[in-house]
């Protein structure tokens, strides 16, 4: 007699059962779930198990990890209505195995029992050991590239394609969902993907966990489920499957497998469901319908790679979460620079933004042209973000530039013209005063009549020393204006500065001080030379802030290419004089798209905003003198770069 043991596990208590179970031949050890999971095999223990299926079920992963680790080559028996022997047998690589359908009579369950016990199953394992160590091998190598990816890859929603493309092609999988857990009660529904309906995409559906739905049990337990088909769910387990999507599409959910993904404190992130391993993974074809003969259970090297897999892709997420978050609070930063530029200078509000959105817009517009003087250029995602941050902060440092200098519309500030029209008022209130006086003080001494006779000439030069007064003022307020002074202007300029008005009591009042002829003199623009220098010393300030931010590897040339955005090709701008093959491209680029925004801003109190045409002649003209690039110039004419603001209109 053989003298092999069985241990069964998980049947009904049924007549039925008990009288197969302690048939003389059989003598079955029936064992509860603790004690039959909990087996040890010290002496190579070769006995059979028989396992009802629905408990085989209730435990798949704990069982297949039973007989993966421990009794690795023993028969094993399975009892059950839902399934058939070639299914399963996909299961148990390494094991004899006969699968039992029923219904089935007493006598045919005694008789496999006593075969598996003669180690003669239906399923007679043959082992390749070289085809074995081949696929742990591919396994542990797509493991390995799968981790290496998942923690190279910085952008989320990149990211949750990759975790998802990654675990799915691991496990042989034809589709899968994913999913992230949102504080302690929901689930975002955030991406799909399926090979036979050749479709994949993003969702972003808010779901309340609950036990009736996989993937939020899973959540709630923090326990992988391995179901060999969803439409045969155990009635042990609370949730279901919903059926909807299947009779919708005709698809055929069956073998499905949810992972739970735990940071390194142990807290689910998320959840990975693959359904449907396929046999011809292969020779898959996408948008191809698969047949249901393909589909194979998830195995227990499935579930160990998935969950190193989905371990890795955790650590990924978290890493890649804390890059947004610390590219957001930067970008945040950035903003608040830009709030601190545009307090200290308001009339230049949106001046950065709308240049970074030029400037990265030209950049992309580069890169789609494959001939010419840019055929070699190439920005990555990488060098993008760098110009947009120095794009977004060339300007910082006006900061630090006197505020009235950095405001000031005229030649003047406008408390000194305040101050000049006042003392017109004065010259010419002096004027009226004297002219009663001399009006006095000739009939005093010629009497009323011949004062009568006199009247209309002092009359006459009293009022053209008025008028003379009044033109004076005009021109001075005509001359503060920032255009271009006219000749005859800057002559008049010149003549007052070195005249004073005398009263009658001998009192001087000058016409123009020194520093209101210098000022007025100013030959274009309302900055005289000291200004100017102030003003371009705000590109020497930014660098020097820019460049003290522990910039990453990827971002470190921020600080040079704001620096060289005033820089000239031909040696002639600020604040180093470069020339053409010393000024970065970014900066290059920069320089044009800076131009354009001062020329066409709506919100320059100083001039209206130039029409588009008029802006690009001036372009055009600074690129002929050799100030900018000619060839970025013109690409930024014809393809119409400057469209990208058409949110914000130009003209």
């Amino acid at each position: 007699m053989n003298n092999t043991k069985i241990y069964a596990y998980g049947f009904p208590q049924e007549y039925f059962y008990t009288s197969i179970l302690e048939e003389e031949s059989i003598k079955a050890e029936i064992l509860n779930k603790d004690q039959i999971l909990n087996l040890k095999n010290d002496n190579n223990d070769t006995s059979v198990f028989c396992l009802y299926c629905s408990a085989f079920e209730d435990n798949i992963i704990d069982f297949l990890t039973l007989f993966s680790n421990t009794f690795i080559t023993n028969p094993i028996v399975i009892i059950g209505e839902n399934y058939s022997q070639s299914y399963l047998e996909n299961l148990f690589e390494l094991h004899p195995f006969t699968y039992i359908k029923l219904p089935a009579d007493k006598n045919t369950i005694i008789k496999e029992l006593q075969k598996a016990k003669e180690g003669k199953c239906f399923f007679i394992p043959k082992p390749n050991y070289k085809a074995q160590f081949d696929k742990a091998k591919a396994n542990l190598v797509a493991c390995h590239e799968g981790s290496t990816a998942l923690t190279a890859e910085k952008d989320i929603e990149k990211l949750l394609d990759l975790i998802l493309t990654k675990t799915r092609h691991l496990a042989k999988a034809d589709a899968g969902s994913l999913y992230l857990k949102e504080g302690d009660n929901h689930l975002r529904f955030v991406l799909t993907q399926n090979i036979s309906t050749d479709w994949s995409g993003k969702k972003d559906i808010l779901l309340e966990i609950k036990e009736n739905s996989i993937s939020d049990y899973t959540a709630k337990i923090s326990k992988p489920f391995n179901l060999l088909d969803v439409h045969s769910i155990s009635k042990s387990f609370p949730f279901t499957y919903n059926i909807s999507f299947d009779k919708n599409t005709g698809y055929r959910t069956k073998s499905m497998v949810t992972m739970p993904m735990f940071n390194n404190n142990g807290e689910v992130l998320g959840v990975i469901q693959l359904i449907n391993k396929r046999k011809d993974y292969d020779q898959r074809v996408p948008g191809k319908k698969l047949d249901e003969d393909q589909i194979i259970p998830f195995d227990i090297k499935d579930i160990e790679f998935l969950d190193d897999l989905a371990s890795q892709a955790a650590i990924a997420l978290e890493n890649a979460k804390l890059y947004q978050d610390i590219r957001h609070m930067f970008e945040g930063f950035v903003k608040a620079s830009i709030v601190a530029i545009e307090a200290k200078d308001p009339v230049t509000h949106g001046h950065s933004e709308r240049v970074a959105e030029l400037t990265v817009a030209m950049a992309k517009t580069i890169n789609d042209i494959n001939e010419g003087p840019f055929a070699n250029i190439h920005f990555t995602d990488k060098d993008l973000l760098q110009i947009r941050y120095a794009s977004l902060l060339h300007d910082f440092g006006k900061v630090s530039v006197n505020e009235e200098v950095l405001t000031k519309s005229k030649k003047l500030f406008p408390f000194e013209l305040e101050n000049l029209k006042s003392r017109y008022k004065f010259i010419r209130k002096s004027i009226e005063n004297d002219y009663y006086k001399d009006c006095l003080d000739y009939i005093n001494t010629n009497g009323i009549e011949k004062y009568n006779e006199a009247k209309a000439g002092l009359e006459e030069a009293f009022q053209k020393k008025l008028k003379e007064i009044d033109e004076t003022i005009e021109i001075l307020i005509k001359s503060n204006e920032p255009t271009v002074l006219e000749e005859s202007c800057s002559d008049r300029i010149e003549k007052l500065s070195h005249s004073v008005y005398k009263d009658k009591e001998g009192q001087e009042t000058p016409y123009l001080t020194e520093r209101e002829s210098t000022a007025l003199s100013i030959k274009r623009g309302s900055l005289s030379e000291s200004e100017r220098l102030e003003i371009e010393s705000h590109v020497k300030h930014s660098y020097e802030f820019i460049v003290r931010i522990p910039w990453t590897k990827d971002l470190s040339r921020v600080p040079e290419i704001a620096y060289a955005h005033h820089e000239k090709l031909n040696g002639r701008g600020y604040p180093n004089h470069k020339v053409a093959e010393n000024i970065p491209i970014e900066s290059q680029i920069m320089g044009i798209t800076d131009i354009f925004d001062a020329l066409t801003a709506q919100d320059r109190p100083y001039k209206p905003a130039l029409p588009l045409q008029k802006a690009l002649n001036i372009l055009n003209m600074d690129a002929d003198n050799n100030a900018l690039n000619k060839d970025l110039v013109n690409l930024f004419e014809s393809k119409e770069v400057y469209k990208c603001l058409d949110e914000k209109p130009i003209e």
